[in-house]
């Protein structure tokens, strides 16, 4: 087998700051999605003229999502995902879509033996394909169960705002007795309570509109 805000609450002047005439440093806009537990969806396709057969596996802990915590600060965005286990041998892709006032951009994060942790974009420009932006920041913590990313805001048109789902896949193709056939299985998780995998971004499976702090 080859396996391939609500928004939060602005820190309050004190009375202290009123009194001086300061003003208290802005806040990054952030939000929260936690995930039901044990729903990790696995496609299994066969035959590409037959639907594909579609399970939850409970005991698949590297690709299960507890919780997704989206920023958007003053100068960049960031991303935290949490997962039940990330200890496994192969870590599995972290997709985050933004939909922003700029457009909708998809950032991809993985990592490879060979290139190590990188993170690409998908921008508007259809004609751009996968691109780097410079100054971003990217990790997998397999001991804290962490996969994150930052980046400036500009890597994303400098939104006003920014909506954003979080999601985690795997993919692995089995081969069979030829090399026409074979077995295509994709492992999903969507950082959302509704214990399901949407095929498109729901309310439930997405931030409200997180403004730059």
């Amino acid at each position: 087998m080859r396996t391939f805000k609500s928004l939060p609450i602005l820190l309050a002047v004190g009375l202290t700051a009123a009194t001086f005439g300061m003003s208290a440093p802005a806040q990054a806009d952030s939000a929260t999605l936690k995930d039901a537990p044990n729903d990790v969806r696995v496609t299994t396709v066969t035959d590409p003229n037959i639907d594909p057969v579609v399970t939850i596996d409970p005991d698949n802990a590297r690709v299960d999502i507890t919780k997704a915590v989206i920023k958007h600060g003053l100068r960049r965005v960031k991303v935290v995902v949490h997962v039940r286990d990330l200890r496994a041998r192969k870590l599995p892709a972290l997709q985050v879509v933004f939909k922003t006032n700029a457009g909708i951009y998809v950032g991809l994060l993985t990592k490879d033996p060979l290139v190590g942790t990188q993170l690409e974009l998908v921008t508007p420009d259809p004609k751009a394909g996968l691109t780097h932006c410079r100054g971003s920041r990217q990790s997998f913590k397999s001991a804290l169960d962490v996969a994150s990313f930052s980046l400036p805001r500009r890597c994303l048109g400098n939104p006003r705002w920014i909506r954003a789902q979080a999601g985690l896949s795997d993919v692995a193709f089995v081969e069979g007795a030829t090399p026409e056939q074979f077995t295509v299985i994709s492992f999903d998780d969507v950082a959302g309570p509704t214990g399901k995998v949407p095929p498109l971004p729901t309310k439930n499976s997405t931030t409200p509109k997180l403004f730059r702090g």
